[in-house]
């Protein structure tokens, strides 16, 4: 088992020493308990969070010094690790009103990286968000578009009551025409590890008050 290492122990003494001056500070004042109940409850909220990403990040250094150990080994028979296969964009993807002017002047777009067999897979990579208006006979218009650097796309990830998927926004411009406008919408993945890359697109409305 991995020992903690001083930083570790560093954020438990800095949750310890927030906690008595928070007691220190409400004592002998109305609501004291309350106030100092209240700061205890979000402080081992954010204690609780600390060390749960310090475990991941302690399991992950695990994993690749294990890795370094084993060098080049064989695969384990039988066994087919998970590879991205698709990406996909949820329900509730499209154009919104922000403001409540009327207008749609957002888009927000829920994508789910899948394997193989059709489950979830978290990856690393960048994506290209591009917004066009696609008209018979005619090129297709460019209306806007976005790109996500690999921090920006990890930073994306939301697990929540709406599900798990990684969310991605861009601002539309001002000076699209009054009027309902069909256009749509279309994600270019390229995986970090691989540089496999996947595309996916979905038609959209945008609002616009004449």
């Amino acid at each position: 088992m991995a020992q903690p290492v001083p930083w570790q122990l560093g954020v438990a003494l800095v949750s310890v020493l927030m906690v008595s001056g928070c007691k220190a500070q409400f004592a002998g004042k109305p609501n004291a308990a309350d106030a100092v109940r209240r700061q205890n409850l979000e402080l081992e909220k954010l204690v609780s969070e600390l060390q749960e990403k310090l475990d991941l990040r302690t399991g992950e250094l695990e994993s690749l010094r294990e890795q370094l150990q084993r060098g080049a080994a064989s695969p384990m028979p039988g066994a087919i690790s998970p590879t991205l296969s698709k990406i996909e964009f949820d329900r509730y993807t499209g154009a919104m009103d922000t403001n409540g002017d009327g207008n749609d002047d957002r888009l927000r777009v829920y994508v789910r990286t899948l394997d193989q067999h059709g489950r979830l897979l978290p990856v690393a990579g960048r994506a290209t968000l591009q917004l066009v208006q696609i008209e018979p006979d005619t090129p297709p218009i460019l209306i806007t578009e976005r790109s996500y650097a690999p921090a920006e796309w990890d930073d994306s990830y939301r697990s929540g009551l709406t599900g798990t998927h990684h969310t991605l926004e861009m601002l539309l411009p001002d000076n699209l025409l009054p009027q309902a406008l069909d256009a749509t919408v279309k994600l270019t993945f390229v995986e970090a590890d691989t540089g496999t890359t996947l595309t996916v697109q979905q038609a959209v409305r945008i609002d616009r008050q004449p």
